[in-house]
């Protein structure tokens, strides 16, 4: 279980090291500077997604699940990469985009274009969609109206938690299932140590079923557990999973995941650095549900979920005059109070993945990038700390924090 003890450095290959000049980071840049990794202490990688995309939401909209997009280099760049980490101590993990695929994906091409092709329920198709689930709608209230979109060629509706151009994949399918373990198969076989799950609480939702558990919904997450036990004992699957507490438990139980980002955590440290205060970050622990002896949290300041807030309720208790002055001094403050910011619409909403972006001058924005600039100090004992970094030099706190899904129009860098 070496993840217990795991210090894992995010990577964007896209923006870490160009070695060309073309002025796109790739994997010959990467593998130049794993010296440099390794001195700052990581003991894994974690790579956010380099396969083929349209580049709309941050390679995250994948249209190739088993190739290296051509921008980062050919595929031997990448196994050479892996070998070298492998010679500085430093194992690989690969982000698993298999929640949805891009729209502009082959499988959703053929679902869209014949009805009767066997791809046309890789997704989740309606001619009259239902009201949608408490809690289940889109993740970009404002940026997205619906989790259905009306697709023309196809004359029918397709699911979507995220942007529409990402249609969801269809977990109840057992071929999607199939495609989910030769893409699981495919990179274990290049000797990576595991997978940042992306979405991973979504993979288990159904939205054309009321009652999943008695439909007897597969559980996709318990079936990868299972395969990558049997490849791999070692194998990490680390799940993004940014739910209640009172959710977490049932993706922490031992059978589907053995390492969870800890959300809630990041939520109340942030809010400790605002209010300047330990008790939020006390108050954040206790919530936790208690890790499964094969299970482990992933505890962060800042990555590719930022300065998430959402987390974090109204306080019932009036402010100190010291902490009144703080909240007036920045509006978008109000995110650490649970308010709704006058500044920026986005701190409080539902499921938001950008509450602070436009908020340049926030204090919360600045105090962020403090505890950045700490984090290669920080120890906790069997703790895993994940740092984040987006080019090969200097600290990554020094670098504008790119992330997945920030919507385009409010692009602050």
């Amino acid at each position: 279980m070496w993840w217990k003890n795991a210090v894992i450095y995010t990577v964007d290959v896209e923006r870490f090291c160009d070695s060309n000049g073309d002025g796109i980071g790739d994997f010959k840049g990467l593998t130049s500077k794993l010296s440099h990794v390794a001195e700052l202490g990581a003991t894994c990688i974690w790579l956010l997604p380099f396969f083929p995309s349209l580049g709309r939401d941050n390679g995250y909209d994948v249209t190739d699940y088993l190739r290296v997009d051509s921008r980062y280099g050919v595929f031997s760049d990448f196994l050479e990469f892996v070998h070298r980490a492998g010679e500085h101590g430093i194992r690989i993990i690969v982000d698993l985009v298999v929640h949805h695929t891009s729209d502009q994906h082959p499988w959703f091409q053929a679902a869209r274009n014949n009805e009767e092709s066997r791809y046309r329920d890789y997704y989740v198709w309606t001619h009259n969609p239902p009201p949608i689930k408490p809690g289940q709608g889109t993740m970009f209230p404002g940026e997205e109206k619906s989790v259905w979109t009306y697709d023309e060629v196809a004359r029918a509706y397709y699911h979507h938690r995220f942007y529409h151009f990402e249609p969801g994949l269809n977990h109840a399918n057992p071929q999607v299932r199939d495609e989910i373990e030769r893409i699981f198969d495919y990179w274990i076989s290049f000797g990576i140590s595991g997978f940042r799950i992306d979405a991973a609480s979504h993979i288990l939702e159904d939205p054309l079923v009321e009652d999943q558990a008695a439909a007897g919904e597969p559980d996709v997450l318990r079936e990868l557990y299972r395969r990558a036990k049997s490849i791999r004992p070692d194998l990490v699957l680390l799940g993004e999973v940014d739910e209640a507490p009172e959710e977490l438990e049932k993706f922490f139980d031992g059978t589907r995941l053995n390492m969870m980002f800890n959300f809630m955590l990041d939520n109340y440290l942030i809010l400790a650095l605002a209010q300047q205060r330990s008790e939020p970050v006390e108050r954040g622990l206790t919530l936790l549900p208690i890790p499964p002896e094969n299970g482990q949290w992933a505890n962060f300041l800042r990555n590719l979920d930022e300065a998430d807030l959402e987390r974090l309720t109204p306080m019932k208790s009036k402010p100190s005059s010291r902490s009144s002055r703080r909240k007036s001094a920045c509006a978008s403050m109000g995110a650490v109070y649970g308010a709704e910011s006058p500044r920026c619409s986005r701190v409080t909403h539902a499921g938001s993945r950008w509450p602070t972006a436009c908020c340049s001058p926030c204090r919360v924005r600045r105090w962020s990038s403090m505890a950045t600039r700490s984090a290669w100090a920080m120890t906790w004992r069997n703790r895993a700390v994940v740092p984040s970094a987006r080019r090969c030099s200097g600290p990554p706190a020094a670098m504008p924090a790119f992330r997945k899904r920030r919507p385009a129009s409010s692009c602050s860098r």
